[in-house]
């Protein structure tokens, strides 16, 4: 008896530490961020990407703020079924929906890439998942499989754009590298895969103790956090780098490719100013700016100069 007593208060203080955790990441990234999402959602002409926008930034932070006070269970403790578990439906559906957005948005891509989005899927988790069949691991191992493939092709665009932009200036500038990671959304692409990961597991129940526990807690909040960020990332760098402050009027804020410019315009656009990427531009960076400048007239020659 004294030995259920303490596995019980074992997973009581541990259950308590990962809704402090899941709380106090949630709201230090809203504070942080809600600078900007009036600069960049509020502000801006009204689109369904702000929509999404709202609800999930604020569903989110409700939901995760209520659960973990009022009677959270991130972990196979007491409690015969999770909360976290009775709301699978709706992260699978937003997770979908966002990998989606991400290949079909980043990549610029006219038509949709992905078009499997589940929301409706109320009956995913009304068994325990030990009690589920092997075979369902089917169901859940092509989407590992295609997630997998998706991060490698971006990882390895992303990579082929660095060394094209090494080879032209042959300085190594891992401060730009760094954030053209971040503005490629390559870590949703990580992220997906961690949740079809944490799928897989759960189905199988493969013994793994606490690192599932982790896992889960750590693929129920982050969605609610990156894809806010994304929509306003993707917002701030189409009107900071590519409009040059113009207002964005539909979706992410892709009006359209900016081709039009000059030589010193283009520049700018591949690399970053002094002022903000603390690397100074050099007279590679020009060249390299000019080249691409000059490809670009080339492949489509009613561009408009001004």
């Amino acid at each position: 008896m004294s030995s259920d007593i303490q596995s019980t208060l074992q997973f009581l203080v541990l259950n308590n530490h990962l809704a402090l955790a899941g709380v106090t990441a949630v709201v230090y990234d809203y504070t942080l961020t809600f600078s900007r999402e009036l600069d960049y959602i509020w502000h801006r002409p009204w689109t369904w990407v702000s929509t999404m926008f709202v609800v999930v930034r604020y569903l989110g932070l409700y939901w995760i703020v209520s659960t973990a006070l009022f009677g959270s269970s991130f972990v196979p403790g007491p409690s015969e079924v999770s909360q976290f578990c009775d709301k699978r439906w709706i992260s699978n559906g937003q997770i979908d929906t966002i990998i989606t957005v991400v290949v079909d948005g980043v990549y610029d891509n006219p038509y949709t890439s992905v078009t499997t989005i589940r929301i409706l899927d109320f009956s995913f988790c009304v068994a325990p998942y030990n009690n589920v069949n092997v075979s369902v691991s089917y169901y859940v191992a092509p989407r590992l499989v295609l997630g997998a493939i998706l991060t490698i092709l971006a990882v390895f665009q992303t990579l082929k754009q660095s060394f094209g932009m090494y080879k032209a200036t042959k300085v190594w500038q891992p401060n730009r590298y760094m954030r053209k990671l971040v503005k490629d959304g390559i870590l949703y692409f990580v992220m997906n895969v961690l949740y079809q990961t944490n799928d897989l597991l759960n189905i199988t129940g493969l013994p793994l103790g606490n690192t599932a526990i982790f896992l889960q807690a750590f693929v129920s909040i982050a969605f609610y956090i990156a894809i806010p960020l994304f929509v306003i990332s993707i917002r701030e760098l189409y009107d900071r780098d590519i409009h040059r402050g113009f207002h964005i009027d539909t979706g992410f804020g892709v009006q359209s490719r900016s081709n039009a410019g000059t030589d010193a315009t283009v520049s700018a656009i591949v690399f970053e100013d002094e002022n903000r990427s603390g690397d100074p531009v050099t007279s590679a960076d020009l060249e390299m700016g000019r080249r691409a400048h000059r490809s670009s007239s080339n492949e489509d020659p009613s561009i408009d100069r001004e």
